[in-house]
């Protein structure tokens, strides 16, 4: 049946499907009622391949490339939770036979038995969450009371249409009595005399919005955002947060990134917004650092890295000391043979090899060798190194095969059916 009223929404009939988050806080949660679907992706193998096997719940879809950051293997069909929201992988597991859920309504029970569990992994946002005192969330806030102010109205069985300042209180107390104003002045005048003493009275010549024009204003997806927002930013103030320590800017650069304390760096409104910057190619996530929602390694770390390789800390110092060859204590040109010969035999250069070659070749080579194994993490020769120790190919290489790792760790360990004490 078509569902009208918010009473319609119950588990009474259909397919009841169970859906555990592994986050504790994820940055999105839908509202009651707000829809969402399951999707089955399903990568071909190269030769010989069948087709998809069938999936009991959702629609199954043909991909190339995966949708989340890891890439699916060759003949495995992976589910997913979407919604306008996000999208999260989801792993069936088997209901317990003394599994079952009670639905009360009214002074009656009812037994429901459980279609499928599922577990579901963590969140690749598609939709950003606003940070506090944002512009995003001060026009979210307008917008809304301006929706809920043209709704008194349209409620209002007076003639002409009324209401009072103190309905529009009760509903947001968190606001001054003058921003409220400024909201009521576009569509309503204020009568101080009369049998409308105090009351807000509609303009003659203002027409009220349709009920598609009220939803176009603030979507269920703003609200959902809006709410977890303050969700988070109650979650950092009872931890000892509070006033600019909670502010970041809309376009936060690198420098500014490093200037947050940890707690802050994973709000939902700096992880959503990285995310969906890397998705878009503007920038990279450091995908094991301190955002990591599960805390041992298992899930992904929404924080931004820009697309090019940067150097250490200890490079970055060791570069402002001394404004020598990039990457270097030492000039090359004043390497002396004896001691370049030397590092060659470290390498386990053949000593007939090294004497072939004149002082120019036995430094190139020196170079060479340096800068490879610099990028291998090998050796004590790194002040040899020369340029970046990874170029940016071999730096977004890395990062996908870091995503792939935590990827499978992520489905091996949700998939799984042993019991965790």
């Amino acid at each position: 049946f078509f569902m009208r009223r918010p009473y319609d929404l119950s588990a009474m009939d259909g397919d009841l499907l169970l859906m555990e988050y592994c986050e504790e806080h994820p940055p999105h949660i839908m509202a009651i009622g707000m829809a969402t679907k399951v999707v089955n992706y399903y990568k071909r193998k190269p030769k010989n391949d069948s087709g998809a096997p069938k999936a009991e719940f959702g629609e199954t879809t043909y991909v190339q490339k995966s949708p989340f950051l890891g890439q699916i293997a060759p003949g495995k069909l992976l589910s997913s939770l979407e919604c306008n929201l996000f999208r999260a992988p989801t792993y069936r597991h088997v209901v317990p036979e003394t599994d079952f859920l009670v639905v009360m309504l009214g002074n009656r029970f009812y037994i429901r038995s459980v279609s499928a569990l599922f577990a579901v992994g963590q969140q690749c946002p598609k939709f950003e969450v606003p940070g506090p005192k944002s512009k995003k969330t001060s026009n979210h806030v307008k917008d809304f009371l301006q929706g809920f102010i043209y709704r008194l109205f349209l409620a209002s069985e007076d003639d002409p249409r009324r209401i009072r300042m103190e309905d529009i209180r009760k509903a947001f107390p968190h606001l001054s009595e003058s921003s409220i104003r400024k909201r009521l002045k576009g569509c309503a005048d204020f009568n101080r005399t009369g049998s409308d003493s105090g009351w807000w009275r509609l303009k003659d010549n203002f027409r009220l919005p349709s009920e598609e024009e009220l939803r176009a204003m603030v979507s269920p997806e703003q609200c959902c955002a809006f709410y977890s927002m303050l969700a988070a930013k109650q979650r950092l103030e009872d931890a000892g947060y509070g006033g600019k320590s909670l502010f970041t800017p809309d376009d936060d650069t690198e420098e500014d990134s490093q200037k947050i304390d940890d707690e802050v760096r994973t709000a939902p409104w700096n992880t959503t917004r990285h995310f969906i910057n890397a998705a878009q190619g503007k920038c990279l996530l450091d995908v094991n650092s301190s955002a990591d929602p599960t805390g041992c390694g298992e899930g992904f770390s929404y924080i931004r890295i820009p697309n090019k390789p940067i150097a250490g800390k200890e490079e970055t110092t060791e570069k402002k000391k001394q404004k020598t060859v990039t990457g270097t204590d030492a000039d090359l040109r004043k390497l002396l043979l004896k001691d370049a010969r030397d590092v060659l035999r470290r390498f386990n250069v053949p000593e007939d090899e090294i004497q072939k070659l004149s002082r120019w070749e036995v430094v190139d080579v020196v170079r060479a060798m340096s800068t490879q194994a610099a990028k291998q993490g090998e050796g004590d020769t790194s002040r040899f190194a020369r340029g970046n120790r990874f170029s940016i190919a071999e730096h977004q290489e890395r990062y996908k095969d870091e995503c792939q790792r935590i990827f499978d760790l992520q489905n091996t360990v949700l998939i799984s059916d042993a019991v965790l004490s």
